[in-house]
């Protein structure tokens, strides 16, 4: 039976990576404090298939809670070079097994948002949270720029709601929090590849389940998330870094790691 776990735990890990292709717009790990009263503070940091992660979360009041996440992404973080890379510029080329990137792949992504909402808000044995968050990210790619004098860039602007649903359980000396998220944003898009500028607005649904496990204060957690974009405009003709037959491509699906932290003020 343990033998048959692990195995079932490897082929969701691989499908979960290889479902990747070159993305401009790379998701955010979505947040769920779990916050259950006020001055609750947490800090989390994380490590993912696509990005390093990082959010400070604060319940201002015995209702209301901020949260400010942040990520970054580049070269073995791109989403395309993660653990596949293809050996030519065409996405839906064959790809290799590698954990490098080619030596003139210059790839980054930021991206940072805020959000205020609701918590603890009980339904039945779980707890709910809503938030409302807006958000901003840029991309560039210089991988054409020595042959061909041509850098890509990318700016956006994202507004989202999201309700988030868990619970918390206590084990002796342990706690187990776990739960999920579902996300719903709207994206402004500003696609610049050096020749001409597009303009791209989309709509995201990015679902996300979490497991939390440590001490009261200091936590390990693990998050499996995925993204799917709606695109309402689409400059139909375009190939290129980060589109393909006009659809801009982003990151379906993703695997983090991190340390969560928590205390009161």
């Amino acid at each position: 039976m343990k033998k048959q776990t692990t195995k079932l735990f490897a082929i969701i890990i691989i499908a979960l990576i290889a479902s990747s292709c070159a993305s401009v717009y790379i998701p955010t790990k979505t947040n769920v404090p779990l916050f259950e009263k006020k001055g609750e503070t947490q800090l989390t940091a994380a490590l993912s298939t696509n990005s390093v992660h990082a959010s400070v979360d604060y319940a201002i009041t015995d209702k209301i809670a901020v949260m400010v996440n942040g990520s970054t992404s580049f070269y073995n973080f791109s989403n395309r070079f993660d653990i596949y890379h293809s050996e030519s510029d065409n996405v839906n080329s064959s790809s290799s097994f590698s954990l490098n990137s080619p030596n003139n792949y210059r790839f980054a992504h930021n991206y940072g948002e805020f959000a205020v909402g609701r918590y603890n808000i009980p339904v039945g044995i779980f707890i709910m949270e809503t938030y409302a968050g807006v958000g901003t990210g840029n991309s560039i790619n210089d991988t054409y720029k020595e042959t061909y004098d041509k850098t890509i860039k990318g700016q956006y602007y994202l507004a989202f709601l999201q309700a988030n649903i868990g619970k918390r359980m206590n084990l002796r000396k342990f706690d187990f929090d776990f739960g999920g998220a579902l996300r719903l944003g709207t994206s402004f898009y500003e696609y610049n590849n050096s020749d001409d500028i597009y303009n791209i607005n989309m709509f995201h649904l990015e679902p996300m389940v979490f497991f939390r496990a440590g001490t009261e204060k200091l936590k390990v957690i693990a998050r499996i998330g995925g993204a799917f974009k709606f695109q309402a405009q689409s400059p139909i003709d375009l190939n290129t870094s980060g589109f393909e037959d006009g659809n801009f491509l982003t990151t379906q699906s993703h695997i983090s790691l991190g340390v969560n932290y928590k205390f009161n003020l």
